[in-house]
C-alpha cells in the first residue's frame, strides 16, 4: 500500500494508490490497516492519479466481507505514464498546499529557462510601449477564460479529460510557458489534484498556468521593499477591516494563496487591493491572478479615457482625475495635477474583490495645459493618493456604511472622490479669477507679464477641467448594468448633480476669463494710447514755448537785423542816421527791453484770462465754434490746446 488515503473519513474506501493484484487476501487486509493507522497518525497525503474503488477491488474478505477477486481489481490506463507510487494534492486542503505554495511554482521556473517574459516586460518599463497588446498582453498574459478554454479543449481534443505530460507541455508552450524542463509537465501532474477518474479538471488547469505565470514574474528578479509596499490589500466586511502593507515576504503569499472562507455565510466579505504608482511587474502579476482582459490593462498602461466597460465577467473603469496639490489660496496661482485610476471588480460570480491603479497622468492634453508631470514650473514627485486616505477613513469608521455595502460601492466611492476633487478645483479657480479681476481694475499699469500668463494658462485649464468632469459624466451613465447599479441609484443621481455644477461652472469661469483676458488688453491698449498722448502733448508744450518765444523775440531780431546792415555813402558814412547818434547802442538796448518787459507782461495777463475763462474762449479766438455735444475726444483736444 501506499503513503496513505485521502483523509476524509467517508473516503477511506475510496482511494488506493496501486492495483490490486492477486496477492493474498490476508496481504491486502494488512494494507489497508497499515492505511488506517497511517491515518490516525495525520501524515496521509493524497493517493497517486489512478483513483481506485476498494470497495470495488478488494471484493470478498474473511474481514471485510468484500470480493478480492483480480477480475475487478484492474483500472483503465490513463493517458500519460506514472508509476503507483506517485502522489498528488489532498483533495479538500493537499492542493491547496501545492497550488499554494510558492517555492513548488518557484523551483520548477529558477531551475530552467523559463524566465523568459522579463525581457518583454523591461521593454515594456521603456518609454516606447507601442503595440504592447498584441506583443506582449495576449501572447503571454492573456489568461481570460475564454482563452483558457480554447487551448485547454485543444490538449483535450478527444474530451475525455485525460491529459498527457506532452499535452499539458504543448498547452503550456500556447501559453507562453517555454523553457521548462522536460520533466517539469510531470512534476505537475504529479503534484497537483486530478479527479477520482484520473482526468484533469479545467479549474485546476487553470491555476497550473497561473502559478507558473506568476512563478515567471516574481522569480529571479530582485524587488525592493519599496517597490513591494506599493501593493496594500483591504479586507473588510460589516464587523470591520483589516489592512495589510504589503512586504517582500507577504508578497508570494498574496498572490499564490486564496482567501479564507468566511466563518458565518450571512457575511460578504470584501477585498480591495490598491497598487500605488504603476509597477509593471506587479500589475502583470493582478492580471494574472486575477485573470484581467488585456484590452484593460492596455487601458490601464496607456492611461485611457474615464470609461466603464465590461470585460467577460469583471467589469473595468479608468478616472481621469485632477486635484488641488497641497494648500491653495486666492492670493497664489492655483497649482493643479493629474492622476490616473483604473479600478477592476472581479471575483466571480459574487464581484467581491476590487483592484484600483494610480498613477500619475501624462496625457499630452495635460502636457499642453501644464498640469501633470509640471505644474506652474514645479515638478511632479508624487502621485495624488488623498483619495485613497479618505476611502480607507470611510471603511475604517465604526459606523461605516461602505463596508456593509458590495464591492461596486466602492467603485462608486472612487467617483465620488473624484468630483469632490473636480468641484474643489472649481472652486479654487473661482476664488483666483476675482482676485485677478479686483487687481486689473486697481493697477491695470503696474501688472506683469505673468499676469496674464496665468489669466491665459488658468483658461487652458478650465477646459481640462471641462474636459475631465464630461468624462466622469460619461462614465456614470455607462453604469447602466443591473448588477451594478442594485441599490446604487441615488448615488450616482448624486454625482451626476455634482457633475453638471462643475460643467455649468466651468463655462462661467471660462467666460470670465476670456472676459478678464480681453479686459486686459483694452485697458493696455488705452494705456499705450494715453502714453502717447503724454508724450505728444510734451512736445507740442514744447514747441508752443518755443513759438511764443520765437513770437517775442522776432521784433527785436527785426530791429538788430535792421540797424545791423552796414550800409554807408560815398564818403563812407552810414547811411541809416541812428548809427550816428551818441547814445544810439544804449538807445537800442532800453527800446529792446521795454519791448520785451511789455510783450512778458501781456503774455501772462493772456493766460490767466484764457484759462479763467475756458477751452471755449480760446476756440471762439482761434475762430472755431464748438459743439456742445461734440465727442469727449474733440473737447479734450480743445482743453489741451488751451
Amino acid at each position: 500500500m501506499s503513503e496513505g488515503v485521502s483523509p476524509w473519513l467517508p473516503e477511506v474506501g475510496l482511494q488506493a494508490d496501486r492495483q490490486i493484484s492477486s496477492a493474498s487476501k490476508e496481504q491486502a487486509v494488512e494494507d489497508v490497516l497499515a492505511s488506517l493507522a497511517t491515518l490516525l497518525r495525520g501524515s496521509v497525503r493524497q493517493p497517486a492519479r489512478r483513483d481506485i474503488d476498494i470497495a470495488s477491488t478488494l471484493g470478498t474478505s474473511p474481514h471485510f466481507g468484500l470480493d478480492l477477486s483480480p477480475s475487478r481489481s484492474q483500472t483503465p490506463e490513463l493517458g500519460f505514464a506514472r508509476s503507483t507510487s506517485e502522489f498528488v494534492g489532498l483533495r479538500g486542503g493537499g492542493d491547496e498546499e501545492i497550488e499554494g505554495d510558492p517555492d513548488f511554482w518557484c523551483d520548477l521556473v529558477s531551475g530552467s529557462k523559463a524566465q523568459l517574459p522579463h525581457s518583454q516586460v523591461a521593454s515594456m518599463e521603456d518609454d516606447d510601449r507601442s503595440d504592447i497588446r498584441e506583443s506582449v498582453l495576449e501572447q503571454l498574459f492573456d489568461l481570460t477564460p475564454e482563452r483558457i478554454n480554447e487551448v485547454f479543449r485543444d490538449m483535450d481534443r478527444d474530451t475525455n479529460g485525460c491529459i498527457s505530460a506532452k499535452s499539458l507541455g504543448e498547452g503550456l508552450r500556447v501559453c507562453g510557458i517555454v523553457g521548462l524542463d522536460a520533466t517539469a509537465p510531470g512534476r505537475i501532474l504529479k503534484a497537483v489534484r486530478l479527479g477520482s477518474d484520473g482526468t484533469l479538471a479545467l479549474p485546476h488547469f487553470t491555476g497550473i498556468i497561473k502559478n507558473l505565470k506568476l512563478a515567471q514574474l516574481l522569480t529571479g528578479r530582485s524587488r525592493s521593499t519599496a517597490s513591494a509596499r506599493r501593493l496594500t490589500i483591504v479586507d473588510y466586511d460589516a464587523k470591520g477591516a483589516k489592512v495589510d502593507v504589503c512586504s517582500m515576504s507577504r508578497l508570494r503569499e498574496f498572490f499564490f494563496g486564496r482567501r479564507a472562507t468566511p466563518q458565518l455565510p450571512t457575511l460578504k466579505p470584501i477585498r480591495w487591493v490598491h497598487l500605488s504608482n504603476l509597477d509593471l511587474t506587479l500589475m502583470l502579476s493582478l492580471t494574472v491572478k486575477y485573470s484581467f482582459h488585456p484590452l484593460a490593462v492596455e487601458d490601464v498602461i496607456e492611461q485611457c479615457r474615464t470609461k466603464v466597460e465590461q470585460y467577460g465577467d469583471h467589469y473595468f473603469a479608468a478616472v481621469e482625475q485632477l486635484m488641488l496639490d497641497g494648500d491653495t489660496t486666492e492670493h497664489k496661482p492655483v497649482r493643479v495635477r493629474g492622476n490616473h485610476i483604473s479600478i477592476f471588480i472581479s471575483g466571480p460570480p459574487n464581484l467581491d474583490t476590487v483592484i484600483t491603479v494610480s498613477q500619475p497622468d501624462n496625457s499630452s492634453t495635460d502636457r499642453c495645459s501644464g498640469m501633470t508631470s509640471t505644474y506652474l514650473g514645479k515638478e511632479y514627485k508624487e502621485p495624488g493618493e488623498h483619495w485613497v486616505s479618505r476611502l480607507r477613513q470611510r471603511i475604517e469608521a465604526p459606523l461605516s456604511r461602505l463596508r456593509q455595502k458590495s464591492a461596486p460601492f466602492l467603485l462608486l466611492q472612487v467617483l465620488d472622490v473624484c468630483t469632490d476633487d473636480l468641484v474643489g478645483v472649481t472652486n479654487a479657480f473661482a476664488a483666483r479669477l476675482r482676485v485677478l479681476e479686483v487687481e486689473l481694475q486697481n493697477a491695470v499699469a503696474e501688472l506683469p507679464s505673468s499676469w496674464l500668463d496665468e489669466v491665459t494658462k488658468v483658461r487652458l485649464q478650465l477646459a481640462l477641467v471641462l474636459r475631465r468632469a464630461r468624462g466622469l459624466s460619461r462614465a456614470t451613465r455607462q453604469l447602466d448594468d443591473v448588477d451594478l447599479q442594485k441599490g446604487l441609484s441615488g448615488y450616482l443621481r448624486d454625482i451626476a448633480d455634482h457633475l453638471d455644477e462643475v460643467v455649468e461652472d466651468a463655462h462661467i469661469l471660462m467666460e470670465l476669463s476670456s472676459g478678464i483676458n480681453k479686459a486686459y488688453e483694452r485697458a493696455m491698449v488705452r494705456n499705450q494710447d494715453n502714453a502717447r498722448q503724454v508724450s505728444a502733448d510734451k512736445l507740442n508744450n514744447t514747441l508752443f514755448l518755443l513759438t511764443v518765444i520765437t513770437v517775442i523775440l522776432a521784433p527785436v531780431q527785426l530791429m538788430a537785423g535792421v540797424y545791423g546792415m552796414n550800409f554807408v555813402d560815398g564818403s563812407g558814412m552810414p547811411t541809416i542816421p541812428e548809427l550816428m547818434w551818441p547814445n544810439g547802442y544804449s538807445w537800442f538796448w532800453c527800446c529792446s527791453g521795454a519791448y520785451l518787459l511789455v510783450m512778458s507782461i501781456g503774455a501772462v495777463v493772456l493766460y490767466k484770462h484764457y484759462i479763467s475763462a475756458g477751452p471755449e474762449s480760446v476756440v471762439s479766438l482761434m475762430g472755431v465754434t464748438l459743439n456742445p455735444q461734440s465727442s469727449p475726444r474733440v473737447r479734450a483736444m480743445s482743453t489741451e490746446m488751451a
